[in-house]
């Protein structure tokens, strides 16, 4: 591997001639190959049992869809706003563009954010996150926690923080 250093500073021209023929071959599938644009369009509508709903459209396309509409697996990330990415719930959704956030899953009066992300469902890479939607859980109970957090170990400690 060669490495070189260009400045942009002055006016220069570069030329490039290998000392020997170079060939290179490749096959490349492109279905194996495939990533999409994010989604977009998020959108985040209470329902009135006090869930929430997230919809949004593929990525690319005419006319706002996607040849590979039906085929598409989602990753859906939610987290209060305050948490970091890493500490997200990520949720997994295939063939719908759309996600019910339930009120049991959240924390009343907290505010929320969510993105989406998409990949074909049989090969490919996800495609970038899209662009955060943000909303505030309905208020509940004024005598429940609102930060209340609690992560088990999966051996023999749960550790709750408020």
């Amino acid at each position: 591997r060669s490495q070189f250093l260009f400045s942009a500073l002055g006016e220069e021209s570069y030329t490039f001639r290998p000392d020997r023929k170079l060939e290179v071959q490749l096959n490349v599938s492109l279905f194996d190959n495939v990533q999409l644009p994010p989604p977009k369009e998020l959108d985040i509508t209470p329902t009135e049992e006090g869930d929430f709903l997230l919809t949004w459209k593929a990525g690319g396309g005419t006319n706002g869809s996607h040849w590979l509409d039906e085929t598409l697996d989602y990753q859906v990330a939610y987290k209060r706003e305050w948490e970091p990415w890493e500490r997200s719930t990520m949720v997994f959704v295939s063939n719908v563009s759309c996600y019910l956030l339930s009120r049991g899953d959240l924390v009343p009066g907290s505010a929320y954010v969510a993105h989406v992300r998409s990949k074909p469902r049989l090969s490919g890479y996800y495609s970038e996150w899209s662009s955060a939607v943000n909303w505030t859980a309905q208020e509940g109970d004024e005598a429940q926690p609102k930060n209340l957090r609690c992560l088990f170990n999966s051996l023999d400690q749960l550790h709750c923080s408020w």
